[in-house]
Formats: structure tokens, sequence, C-alpha cells
């Protein structure tokens, strides 16, 4: 991989034992074992160890092939709907777990359909107790470009503010240099001035870190052409 130059192997294995103490636990709790983790927390914890980082993580998102069974659950400390329509939890000794509203057992035409980047195109299988790539996200590792996933949609502005706050959080986290793809900036050059507005309103509400929101909307209008 030219981008990013590791001990791939290795890499995988570390956050493959990372990942599985965590499913073990919800298996635990759930009395399940057909599940799979999928975005940030697979993505984070996987590119940590590609750099040799101990990357920790606040929440992990989930897919299960049928909803869960919450009642009397006394490991469950709190539950209520997340931002996409699923169930978060708030989990005794493992802490937030956000349930995809969407349950299937084929994961990976899940992702390939509906998930937003190619950074986020893998996930880890408690079935199998492995990690997945696609060739998306191989892509994303050897190129270090940021694009979108085949059938993403969503308005221009969170797709916009959402790719160059990936952006800046593989600077920050991971010292990484990642470009927007040409289909995002094509997108941002097509953008107009109401998505301008819109775009700013999406930041506010989604990205609550202070530094985090100021990178994000200085690149976001020094690409548009404008000074803040």
């Amino acid at each position: 991989m030219p981008a990013i130059r590791v001990d791939f192997d290795k890499a995988c294995k570390n956050a493959t034992r990372r990942l599985s103490a965590v499913a073990l636990q919800i298996e635990d709790n759930f009395c399940c074992d057909n599940f799979c983790l999928v975005g940030g927390s697979v993505r984070d914890i996987f590119i940590g160890e590609l750099l040799g980082r101990k990357i920790s993580v606040k929440d992990y998102d989930m897919i299960m092939p049928t909803p869960p069974h919450l009642d009397g659950n006394k490991n469950i400390l709190n539950s209520q709907k997340n931002s996409f329509g699923g169930i978060k939890l708030t989990m005794r000794d493992i802490g937030i777990v956000d349930i995809f509203h969407k349950y299937t057992d084929d994961v990976p035409a899940f992702i390939a359909t509906k998930f937003d980047f190619t950074c986020n195109s893998l996930y880890y299988s408690h079935q199998t107790r492995s990690i997945e790539c696609s060739v998306y996200f191989y892509h994303f590792l050897e190129t270090l470009a940021l694009r979108m996933c085949v059938g993403y949609q969503a308005s221009p502005e969170s797709i916009a503010i959402r790719a160059i706050k990936f952006k800046m959080k593989f600077a920050s986290e991971f010292g990484l240099k990642v470009r927007l793809g040409d289909d995002i900036m094509a997108l941002m050059r097509a953008m107009d001035k109401s998505n301008d507005a819109a775009a700013l309103r999406y930041a506010q509400e989604k990205i609550y870190n202070a530094d985090l929101y100021r990178r994000t909307i200085g690149f976001y209008y020094s690409q548009r052409g404008r000074v803040l």
C-alpha cells in the first residue's frame, strides 16, 4: 500500500482481538452471536493498529439480523432512539451501542448500498470472528482519497460537511493527509448559496467539538471560494 506501509496481517489480528472482546460482551448481553460491528469503531481501531496507535472509541455501531429483545435486560442502563431511527443503548461495561434500524443478515450488501464513504466500508463479523474489508476500503488505504460509496444518497450539504469532518479527523487523530475524491469535490462545486446556509446549519447541529467545527467550516468555505 503506497499511502500506508504497515504489517497488514498483524494489524488485522490485533484489531480483531480488540473487537472480539467487545463483541463477546454484547453476545452475553443479548444471547445472540449473529451480528456485526460496523462504522467508526471498527475503522478507527483497525487504522489505529495499522499505524501503531491505540485508539479509544466511545461507541459501537451494530447491525443485527432481527430486533433484539431488550425487556428485563439489566445490563442496559438506558435506551432511546438514535439519529438514524435505530436504538441507542447505554450498556454496562461496554458504553454506547447504536443498533441500526435496518435488520439484515447480508451486511456486505447493506454496506455496499447504504453506507456513506469508502473509509467506512468494512465491518467485524462476530459469527466468523473476522474483519471484512471491501475493495473500496482497500482503495481508500492505498490512495488516501475519500470517496462516496456506490448508492449513497444524502443532501449535498451533509455529504460535504461529513466528508470534510472525516478529512479533519484523520489528520488530527492519525496524522493522515486524506484528500476528498473528485466526486465530492464536484458536488461541492455544484452547490449554491442555499446549500452554504444548510451546510452551516448541519455543521452546527452535528459537530460538537469547537475546534473540529472551526476547521471543517474553514475548509468548506475555502473550497467554495469564500473567506470566513
